[in-house]
């Protein structure tokens, strides 16, 4: 992708991630220095992709105590970040095997 769309890039990820923190106060490019900012989208290099698969392999803390287990799927399933926690963290909560 062309270098002038990195701004517009940063705008839109960090709106949408930055979100996912609030209350914190969102982190915006405008809040940096502006050399900082200058060198930091000197080494970021915007790309577009199309993902034709994904193989994924999912470890579910199965090695971990079961109370580290618990708290971990709790989180999971409160956060609301991604997709079906609620289904992963049920299966977080099966004993391993």
């Amino acid at each position: 992708m062309p270098d002038q769309s990195l701004p517009d890039i940063l705008d839109r990820l960090s709106a949408q991630f930055e979100q996912q923190l609030a209350p914190k106060p969102a982190w915006h490019k405008d809040k940096m220095d502006r050399t900082a900012l200058a060198r930091m989208m000197k080494i970021i290099v915007p790309i577009s992709m199309q993902v034709a698969a994904i193989d994924g392999t999912w470890k579910l803390s199965q090695n971990k105590p079961a109370d580290a287990r618990q708290n971990a799927a709790k989180a999971l399933a409160t956060k609301g970040i991604g997709v079906e926690t609620g289904q992963l963290a049920d299966r977080m909560n099966v004993p391993p095997c």
